[in-house]
């Protein structure tokens, strides 16, 4: 579908993708049961939107306008790029790099929320919820707001707001800030 809809749905099975591209939207949805895995990558000229009834696991996405992703389980992602917006949910979290043109927002619901850089290109809202494991960023660089929220505690590297407050809100602990992290208008 490299000009056109790259679409497919899955009841009770799983969605399986080596490498695909789709020259405008992408939309793969599991209903019932089943996990979305894209093995290599997927590469979109517009919108890419992943629901999984269970996991969704990427080793790339890179799309031309948004990306939202949810699972019902766990979100593993190598690389996802928005030219937009970026929307990530389940009930853990762990990307190694996510980009986004605009807001970049994620939550994990009940586990983990583990990210190693985040690029956001107006405000970044990452929350995890829920008593099973903690927020851990090791970069983040946002062009407005940056908020992190836990129920939890968060060990964080560098967090940068060029445009914007950083507010850091945790119910435990914040700790591991880098030498060099933006406290211009902080509230912590």
């Amino acid at each position: 579908a490299r000009t056109g809809l790259l679409s497919l749905t899955a009841t009770n099975g799983d969605i399986l993708i080596d490498t695909g591209a789709a020259g405008t939207t992408a939309d793969l949805t599991t209903n019932g049961s089943g996990s979305i895995t894209i093995a290599t990558s997927l590469i979109a000229g517009g919108d890419v939107t992943l629901g999984s009834a269970d996991d969704a696991t990427m080793t790339l996405v890179q799309s031309g306008g948004n990306v939202g992703i949810t699972a019902v389980d766990a979100v593993q992602a190598g690389t996802v790029t928005a030219a937009g917006l970026l929307d990530a949910t389940g009930n853990s979290i762990a990307a190694g790099s996510v980009s986004a043109g605009t807001t970049l927002a994620m939550t994990a619901r009940t586990g983990g929320l583990v990210l190693g850089t985040g690029t956001a290109g107006g405000t970044a809202t990452l929350t995890k919820d829920g008593g099973a494991g903690e927020l851990q960023v090791t970069s983040l660089n946002a062009g407005g707001t940056a908020t992190l929220t836990s129920s939890t505690s968060q060990r964080l590297g560098a967090v940068a707001s060029s445009g914007g407050d950083a507010v850091l809100t945790a119910a435990n602990s914040v700790t591991g800030l880098a030498a060099g992290t933006d406290f211009t208008g902080a509230d912590l």
